[in-house]
């Protein structure tokens, strides 16, 4: 038996050997950075789809909550009167809701048409101190201060002070309120929060005959 010593080479290429040509590597490459690149557009604009927008703005903690507007506001019993009446004035609050730990009025009137004494102006009960009752007779000033002792203050609507003038010479006065919206050092109702809650006030128009 004759044996070949000499064999002829296989004819045949290998798997492996075929997908490693370079032709099959490049195109198989190609392939595949076309899909992560489309994966990678696709990702893209899902992610500028529909963007979450919020309208909620935070609440700052820090700021004063207001409930409503206070006010002062002057009456009497009457509008006209005769020289020689005695006329009681009432000077009442109204919070706005909000609790008051202290409240100062200062009221102008002209002393040429009204007077009165330091005993005219009685407090009210609205607040457990009142450190200042004070008036000018020269100028026409009534200055009256009260201050809550309690952490709540007081909340409502009362007379914070009654002042009694009497009339000595006829014509036609104003008692008013001296109040200019965002002054500290006139008429003012300090809410709890250290807020001057005061936003309105009514004047009193007399006429003495």
């Amino acid at each position: 038996m004759d044996i070949n010593l000499n064999p002829q080479p296989i004819k045949n290429e290998s798997i492996l050997s075929k997908f490693l040509k370079p032709k099959f590597i490049f195109t198989v490459l190609g392939i595949v950075i076309a899909v992560e690149a489309i994966i990678g557009i696709a990702s893209l604009v899902k992610s500028k789809t529909n963007p979450v927008v919020s309208n909620i703005e935070p609440v700052s903690e820090s700021a004063p909550v207001i409930i409503g507007n206070g006010s002062f506001n002057l009456s009497s019993t009457s509008e006209k009167y005769k020289v020689g009446d005695k006329i009681l004035v009432l000077a009442d609050i109204s919070t706005g809701g909000n609790g008051i730990l202290g409240a100062d009025l200062i009221l102008h009137f002209d002393p040429t048409v009204l007077t009165l004494t330091k005993d005219s102006i009685i407090p009210g009960k609205l607040f457990s101190v009142y450190p200042l009752i004070d008036s000018d007779l020269k100028t026409g000033i009534i200055r009256v201060s009260g201050v809550s002792e309690g952490q709540n203050g007081f909340n409502g609507t009362g007379n914070f002070a009654s002042i009694t003038f009497t009339a000595k010479l006829k014509g036609s006065t104003t008692i008013s309120v001296t109040y200019k919206d965002g002054d500290t050092i006139d008429s003012n109702l300090v809410a709890i929060s250290g807020v001057d809650v005061l936003k309105k006030v009514t004047n009193l128009n007399l006429e003495i005959n």
